[in-house]
């Protein structure tokens, strides 16, 4: 059975975040078609220059203590050997963008954020190891009328690449 292509790409920003959030939709939607017409090597090609190096993390994180300590332990993940950013399912359709400021992470999340329907819960703990004035971005792929899918969480935009910082979360150190 043939893979359908996406048939929506939407963005959901606030005024002045819906560039980068557009951008990451058309480089997920070129993954996305790739993957589609069978080029594996197309996909993996567009997806390796979204991997983050140590000093990109270091650019898109504030300073002080905490962060060094995120920093520790969040090193730059290894370039995977396939594509990441793809549906689990073909009936994934859809892809859904949501865009916040740092300052948005800070201020929890709240409605009529979008990020407060599209962003997961870490992602607020992590808004204090944020630098300050950086969009954050958040991609779902869903079934059409679905609110759940497959979600990659956070990308960010460092000069002309989106960059994947994937749940940083997991690497805020425990508060003292």
């Amino acid at each position: 059975m043939p893979i359908p292509d996406l048939t929506q790409v939407s963005v959901h920003a606030p005024p002045g975040l819906g560039s980068d959030a557009s951008a990451l939709g058309d480089q997920l939607s070129r993954i996305d078609a790739a993957m589609v017409r069978g080029d594996l090597a197309g996909a993996t090609a567009i997806e390796r220059s979204m991997w983050p190096t140590a000093a990109d993390l270091r650019a898109v994180v504030g300073t002080g203590p905490a962060v060094e300590a995120f920093l520790e332990r969040y090193p730059a993940p290894p370039v995977p050997e396939r594509p990441v950013f793809v549906r689990n399912r073909p009936e994934q359709t859809e892809l859904r963008v949501y865009a916040a400021s740092t300052e948005e992470l800070l201020a929890g999340c709240l409605p009529p954020s979008p990020c407060a329907d599209g962003f997961p819960g870490g992602m607020k703990a992590f808004g204090p190891i944020a630098a300050p004035g950086r969009t954050w971005l958040v991609a779902k792929f869903v079934e059409p009328g679905d609110a759940l899918g497959m979600s990659f969480a956070a990308f960010t935009r460092l000069g002309d690449r989106i960059v994947f910082v994937g749940k940083p979360w997991r690497a805020i150190p425990d508060p003292q």
